[in-house]
């Protein structure tokens, strides 16, 4: 099956994120945490690209990128790439050593920006290898509460959402990640979810009209799907990104009612709701997922 194209352009965000190939680590000594942030150091100016944030994990890697000039996929390509090559050679080995191609996907700054940088700097958090994030080394975290300076991190984006004195900025910032508030979204729900796009609506469709995406008819049955979430008092985005058992069951109710009351298609129920149709099919036929 052919690949999709990459969505990018200029002046856009994106969460970038990616595996070891074959459940394999993609670090296994410090030296390989090194290279990495050296690469990514020298990389990002040369792409115009703005590294917001970043966690290194044994087995995966997140970043939050603004790309200025739409190079971002040949960035990532020639990041992941020199460092493969390294890696194998350092360790020596063949193959692959990230899974497929790396994921991205589009984000709404304004208004999930701080979120998806808490998510990221608290993955070892919540992965139980460290009760605080700033006891976790390989994160940009360390630049933001002042611990280390990284000439190649912008955290401007993210801290002055939060106070203009640079002093608050920080503090109000260890505290938000401190804090045990799960945030607007499943930021988990999103690394699976086909809708490469991440925001409300408005920012959706604008983004879909900059990468000539739009489809009129969608747009129609997402007017649809969120007039009957209105009338039934559902949030459309904790249908879209669920948390917990409790929204994953309204969402399976939405699912069958949009099917059998208002006779929407697999097709535009998937779409409407940002899912698989495997997921839609699977729902309607009383399967668990």
């Amino acid at each position: 099956m052919a690949r999709g194209s990459r969505l990018v352009a200029a002046g856009l965000y994106h969460h970038v994120f990616n595996r070891g190939n074959d459940r394999h680590p993609i670090f296994k000594r410090e030296e390989d945490y090194h290279r990495y942030l050296r690469y990514l150091e020298i990389f990002s100016p040369t792409f115009n690209i703005n590294i917001v944030a970043f966690t290194l994990m044994e087995w995966h890697i997140h970043l939050f990128l603004y790309d200025r000039k739409g190079e971002m996929s040949s960035f990532m390509h020639l990041l992941h790439g020199k460092y493969a090559r390294l890696y194998n050679i350092c360790h020596e080995r063949t193959g692959h050593v990230f899974t497929d191609r790396f994921k991205n996907k589009i984000v709404d700054t304004n208004t999930y920006g701080k979120w998806l940088s808490r998510y990221i700097h608290r993955q070892a958090v919540d992965a139980g290898l460290v009760e605080k994030a700033e006891d976790y080394p390989w994160t940009s975290y360390h630049h933001y509460i002042g611990r280390t300076e990284m000439r190649f991190v912008s955290s401007d984006t993210i801290l002055e959402q939060f106070s203009e004195n640079k002093q608050e900025q920080v503090s109000l910032y260890r505290k938000f990640i401190e804090d045990e508030e799960a945030g607007p979204i499943d930021w988990r729900q999103t690394e699976i979810n086909v809708n490469p796009i991440i925001g409300n609506r408005e920012f959706i469709e604008k983004m879909t009209r900059k990468l000539g995406l739009y489809d009129k008819k969608s747009c129609e049955m997402q007017d649809v799907i969120e007039k009957i979430c209105v009338d039934y008092g559902v949030n459309l985005d904790a249908m879209k990104y669920p948390s917990g058992n409790k929204e994953r069951a309204t969402r399976r109710y939405l699912i069958k009612m949009l099917n059998h009351n208002r006779g929407m298609s697999v097709s535009a129920i998937a779409k409407g709701l940002n899912i698989s149709k495997g997921l839609v099919s699977m729902t309607l036929n009383n399967e668990e997922y």
